[in-house]
């Protein structure tokens, strides 16, 4: 998951991937990546003390992985195969209608539905979906 410490949808699905990050933890491995060099080792630990954030987290500060799978919100899901090949990008769910409007509770769940196809017999049925949040500056 791309995320940025200050989006305030990154700090909102915070705890939604780390959870399905500890229930797939077996099949599959999560990191978050924050394309920046604009935070400081301080503010993002106190993004994961205040958000309980228990996975690694990679700075990308050369924008190389940002530019590589074309990462351009946070927070968005990338899920890649062994090969590098990109199965699945975009929201976790359908929770954020917009940056600042919410359903009350999702209704599709669009990274565990990709994780589940990937987990069953590899293909991802809907591998994108348009992510929703604050938009990466480059």
């Amino acid at each position: 998951m791309f995320i940025t410490p200050d989006c305030p949808l990154s700090q909102a699905y915070t705890q939604s991937f780390s959870e399905l990050a500890i229930h797939y933890q077996s099949e599959f491995t999560f990191f978050a990546c924050l394309p920046s060099v604009l935070y400081a080792h301080e503010e993002i630990q106190h993004f994961v003390d205040s958000f309980n954030f228990p996975l690694p987290i990679v700075v990308d500060s050369s924008l190389t992985l940002t530019k590589r799978w074309g990462a351009e919100i946070t927070p968005q899901i990338f899920v890649v195969d062994n090969r590098g090949k990109i199965k699945y990008d975009g929201s976790i769910d359908n929770w954020a209608i917009d940056l600042a409007q919410k359903r009350l509770a999702p209704s599709e769940f669009y990274l565990m539905d990709a994780l589940e196809e990937l987990k069953n017999d590899g293909d991802v049925t809907l591998s994108h979906t348009d992510a929703i949040g604050c938009v990466i500056e480059k």
